[in-house]
């Protein structure tokens, strides 16, 4: 395949001047090809590349991939087709690419060949107990709707295969027995978990001397009054900036900040290995189980008043069945929420107890005719995905992996106002197009500017068709 990049014009360019580029490629008998290219310029005084002797695609794919040890100027073997070329190549392969081979027995892997993109998970019940021929549903939640049906098998696994590669896709996915009725049934699924990875901790030497706040805070403020009186200004008297604490994407019906208590994410970092029971019983003054007023229910108060909780604006009750008819089944059922997060789980914890700010609250989540107090505590997820468990309510909210943020290569563009101005643009890559797609003349156009450093730049492009066939092109662009 042969790549071919060329500019406009002949002559060389100025400083943050516009650059055209244009590509054409061919292939062995001239016919255009259709393929995606990767173009990057660098200078030449920051960058040093070898137009023939440095590493590329071809010299990756047919060469380095297969050899053993480090190939030094890979690319001299393809600039040329010669004789001398050819005995070169042979005697780098004789003694960097012997290889042996063992005739055992290969070992079966421990993880399944991943052909396509599953969900997969387990059914159990409240024993956790695997359960046959549960009915499961899921819906996928992404800019087409998808509804699919599985059955568990005899160890209560399922399997949705051959689904397409969604980006940012959501399922919720619910498990029915084969009554097609809730029962006790929980959901588990097969996720994909990050490795943990442990951070040495830094350890800073410093001198041996006890510096406090005040001695600080007295030095700069001692250097600011000098500072104004050598420049014959005024010192401002000092204004104090009073702000509420807020939690990031909260949905806080009154507004944020606006709550009795507020935990943001910079104190649950303290705490973030214990259970959001543990943090309310630590954190939040008043916050108790005990039993309801002439009952034997079990509840959770903040002082008085019975707790509703709130998560990712959802109260959790909507997803409350009761089916034992015990007095404290409804406790255990919020008791399993506040088990299961942890503080590391959460961006924020808001309670609401005081009239003031219950009253939003009440009109949203309470029955106008009930004459019970409730205090709100209101948990916002960092994954935002609201009350789903592993193990709650037969039903699960799945939010995959996506395949990461799209971010373009920054590239600024010069206007006439902007193209005078003395700066320090001096980057060593001027530009940078990861995907360039050639049209069915093989053809493809781009531009980039120059910067404010004038020399020599290299243009280098390499990539594939559709076929499977690589090239690569390169081309000396000079700044004067």
């Amino acid at each position: 395949m042969k790549v071919a990049v060329t500019t406009t014009a002949a002559a060389a360019y100025s400083t943050r001047d516009s650059i055209p580029l244009q590509l054409k490629v061919t292939d062995a008998i001239g016919n255009p090809v259709i393929g995606s290219f990767s173009m990057a310029v660098t200078d030449d005084g920051q960058v040093a590349k070898d137009t023939l002797n440095d590493s590329n695609i071809l010299t990756y794919l047919l060469l380095s991939s297969n050899l053993k040890g480090e190939i030094e100027n890979p690319g001299q073997y393809f600039s040329q087709a010669n004789q001398e070329s050819h005995n070169d190549l042979e005697a780098l392969v004789l003694t960097q690419g012997w290889a042996s081979y063992y005739n055992q027995a290969i070992n079966t892997t421990p993880f399944t060949a991943e052909k396509e993109f599953t969900i997969s998970g387990k059914v159990t019940n409240i024993l956790n107990k695997p359960i046959a021929k549960a009915n499961i549903s899921l819906l996928g939640r992404n800019k087409k709707m998808m509804f699919l049906q599985a059955v568990t098998n005899d160890k209560g696994q399922f399997v949705f295969d051959k689904l397409p590669a969604l980006d940012s896709a959501s399922f919720v996915i619910q498990a029915l027995n084969a009554k097609d009725r809730k029962g006790t049934l929980g959901i588990e699924l097969n996720e994909f978990k990050r490795p943990e990875i442990s951070l040495v901790p830094q350890i800073s030497v410093t001198d041996s001397v006890e510096v406090t706040d005040t001695i600080v805070n007295n030095m700069v403020k001692t250097q600011q009054e000098a500072y104004v009186i050598t420049n014959g200004g005024l010192m401002l008297r000092e204004i104090k900036v009073v702000g509420k604490r807020a939690v990031k994407k909260s949905k806080n019906l009154n507004g944020p900040g606006e709550a009795d208590l507020t935990l943001t994410d910079a104190d649950l970092e303290k705490v973030a290995k214990k259970t959001l029971y543990q943090v309310l019983q630590e954190q939040v003054r008043g916050f108790r189980s005990g039993a309801i007023n002439k009952t034997m229910e079990q509840a959770f108060f903040v002082n008085s008043s019975i707790v509703k909780l709130i998560i990712d604006g959802t109260d959790v009750d909507f997803f409350y069945e009761p089916f034992m008819n015990s007095k404290n089944e409804h406790y255990l059922f919020l008791k399993t929420y506040l088990d299961y997060y942890t503080a590391e789980d959460i961006a924020g914890i808001e309670v609401m107890y005081t009239q003031r700010n219950t009253g939003a609250y009440k009109m949203q989540f309470v029955n106008p005719m009930s004459e019970v107090e409730f205090s709100f505590i209101e948990i916002t997820t960092k994954s935002g995905a609201g009350p789903f468990l592993k193990k709650a309510a037969n039903m699960y909210l799945y939010k995959p992996m996506d395949y990461g943020d799209l971010r373009v290569f920054y590239s600024p563009k010069y206007t006439p106002n902007t193209k005078t101005i003395k700066g320090t643009d001096f980057r060593s890559t001027l530009y940078w197009m990861p995907s360039l797609i050639t049209n069915e003349k093989g053809e493809a156009s781009t531009s980039f500017f120059s910067s404010d450093k004038k020399g020599s730049y290299t243009v280098w492009l390499e990539g594939s068709d559709m076929m499977g066939n690589f090239g690569v092109g390169t081309l000396k662009l000079q700044i004067k």
